[in-house]
């Protein structure tokens, strides 16, 4: 019964009430004037007399008016009442917006807390994961120096200090307002800029423990930064299943944000690999596509220079396993006037031949710009020489 009245109730848009109004408004008009009109024509009626034509017009008139005035405020105070509900559901969505904005400015603030960790070894100054790495070498490396917390390197505090950012900042955005989707989003950041960057003080900690040498690591760094830096990587990974979208949902999502995606025939996400095929021809776009707004000049001025082919295939498979780190292989291939170049990317083979950490990438846009994009997409010899490790060509 509450969804049948729902159904009668959903006519009343903005527009239908509009032209109902205009209607029931008209109705009464005509009526007011086609009655004065033909009443006195009404002999049969017993209408003789001028008086009792004019009773006779108001005692009909008047009801038709009042319940025209009535239906038209109930109209006008309808109307009032859905543009009160859309304000109420426009400030509902600025405040989400507003809230997604803050929780994601917090992050960037840990971020640049992070970024700006600096060590200096030998007279040379590390940034950001190298500071961190060399850093943690050298304590474990200088465990048995007995130092006391007042002498101790200003980068444990700071190190220390990060980690303190990241526990409220994990209960606050899961006691936000925001959908499943913008939660699994920040969390899926936060573990990103987590896993780059702190988890080079974990690594130490592993190696640490292989060399039999854990219990003897520094007890400042165990007790303020080890022991944090674990319990958050539980929070993280807790919050993280709590929100997470499947695989295979997440895998199209991105695959919907590559460059080219609208001439993508398939794209499948089977454990741990994606296959991302591109159609054959135009001919094959068309009819898998009959109402694209893409002529023919412009799908082929798209692949026309195998040097945007190249680029395509260098950048776009690493964009995806920066993006997921479940996805551990990505393979994709580019048809074009009878050529078809395929690339095959595995995610360790990948962070060898880049030397770097593909996690990193997703966090940290300047190194995605410098250090992926800037070196090897751009650069025409090291753009070449990915391709001749990764990829394969078929006339």
């Amino acid at each position: 019964m509450h969804n049948i009245w729902r159904k009668k109730l959903s006519f009343f848009t903005d527009e239908n009430t509009t032209k109902t109004a205009l209607a029931i408004l008209t109705i009464g008009v005509l009526l007011a004037i086609i009655l004065p009109v033909v009443l006195p024509h009404l002999h049969p009626w017993g209408l003789a007399s001028p008086n009792e034509i004019g009773d006779a017009i108001g005692g009909i008139t008047n009801p038709i008016i009042g319940l025209i005035g009535v239906v038209l405020t109930f109209l006008a105070f309808y109307v009032q009442y859905k543009a009160n509900e859309r304000q109420v559901s426009d400030l509902a969505n600025q405040k989400k917006r507003m809230e997604y904005q803050y929780l994601q400015e917090s992050l960037n603030a840990i971020k640049n807390e992070i970024r700006s960790l600096s060590y200096t070894k030998n007279n040379v100054t590390y940034q950001y994961s190298e500071a961190i790495w060399y850093f943690m070498l050298d304590a474990l490396n200088n465990q048995d120096q007995q130092q006391s917390q007042d002498t101790l390197e200003p980068l444990y505090f700071q190190m220390a200090y990060v980690l303190t950012l990241f526990e409220p900042l994990i209960h606050e955005i899961n006691a936000s307002n925001l959908s499943k989707k913008e939660k699994y989003q920040l969390f899926s950041n936060m573990e990103g800029l987590f896993t780059a960057s702190l988890g080079f003080i974990l690594r130490v900690n592993d190696i640490a423990a292989k060399q039999k040498r854990d219990r003897n690591f520094h007890r400042y760094v165990r007790r303020y930064i080890i022991i944090p830096a674990k319990k958050i990587k539980i929070d993280l990974k807790e919050v993280l299943e709590l929100h997470k979208e499947s695989e295979k949902d997440i895998f199209t999502q991105q695959v919907q944000k590559i460059k080219g995606h609208q001439y993508i025939k398939s794209a499948r996400y089977i454990n741990g690999r994606g296959i991302i095929s591109f159609f054959e021809s135009y001919e094959e776009y068309i009819e898998s596509n009959p109402h694209a707004p893409v002529s023919k000049e412009a799908y082929e001025r798209y692949f026309s220079k195998e040097e945007q082919i190249d680029k395509m295939l260098v950048n776009e498979p690493i964009r995806l396993l920066a993006r997921m780190d479940f996805l551990d292989r990505i393979t994709m291939t580019i048809n074009f006037e009878g050529k078809k170049y395929t690339i095959d990317v595995d995610r360790e083979e990948a962070e060898e031949f880049l030397g770097m950490d593909l996690a990193e990438l997703k966090v940290d846009k300047n190194m995605w710009r410098d250090e992926f994009v800037g070196k090897y997409v751009y650069d025409k010899q090291a753009r070449t020489a990915f391709i001749e490790k990764f990829g394969k060509f078929f006339s």
